[in-house]
């Protein structure tokens, strides 16, 4: 049993920023090349304001604040997947997305922008 215990809790470790996971500010990930770590240094939970079909790039939310352009953006699909993509642009309530969404979102569906530092 203390064996299971050890290996649940590893640290994590990337050789990148992270770029999925639904995480909070504080959590902590080795860089793979012992320089550092990587920090979530925020996370802003919205909801698509309006529905949008697959293909979209541009994503109305309803309310932008303490999202960044470059950070990474969790968009809940109507098949109940999570789509992992980049904010590129912020316009008003509407961010910019840098991979097209592979399928439809509904008005309300949950949207996570995450900061790593």
């Amino acid at each position: 049993m203390d064996d299971i215990g050890r290996r649940q809790h590893r640290p994590l470790v990337q050789a990148a920023k992270p770029v999925r996971g639904l995480v909070y500010p504080g959590l902590t990930v080795a860089k793979s090349d012992g320089t550092g770590l990587w920090i979530c240094a925020g996370r802003t939970d919205a909801a698509v304001s309006t529905a949008q079909s697959s293909g979209a790039d541009v994503l109305p939310v309803t309310d932008v604040s303490g999202m960044s352009v470059g950070d990474v953006l969790a968009v809940c699909l109507d098949d109940r997947t999570t789509q992992w993509t980049t904010i590129s642009a912020i316009a008003g309530n509407a961010v910019t997305i840098s991979a097209a969404l592979a399928g439809n979102v509904a008005a309300g569906a949950p949207v996570a922008a995450i900061r790593w530092a």
